[in-house]
């Protein structure tokens, strides 16, 4: 796992994790912290992200993104295909 972050005016203003898997490769936890949202730094970590994959031999690469998370529609814009759907369930036990 490596970590890609995006730096404003020499502060940290956002961060991607990018993780290796054999020949594969996936872009996870896309952040921006508040203040620095709305100036493309998002869009500037997946593509970063996907370049470093790629230079590192990435046969593919993937994300995982809630329904309701607004950075899909980020990933759908840069060409990611929505492939497959999972559901996760809580108990709050008996």
């Amino acid at each position: 796992m490596r970590f890609l972050a995006a730096l404003k005016d020499a502060a940290i203003a956002g961060w991607c994790e990018l993780r290796r898997y054999e020949t594969g490769g996936q872009v996870e936890d896309v952040v921006v912290l508040e203040p620095f949202r709305g100036r493309g730094l998002a869009r500037a970590l997946v593509c970063g992200a996907l370049e470093r994959l790629r230079a590192d031999g990435c046969d593919f690469i993937f994300v995982v993104a809630d329904d309701n998370d607004t950075v899909k529609d980020l990933y759908r814009r840069l060409g990611f295909d929505d492939i497959r759907r999972t559901w996760s369930f809580w108990s709050p036990g008996p």
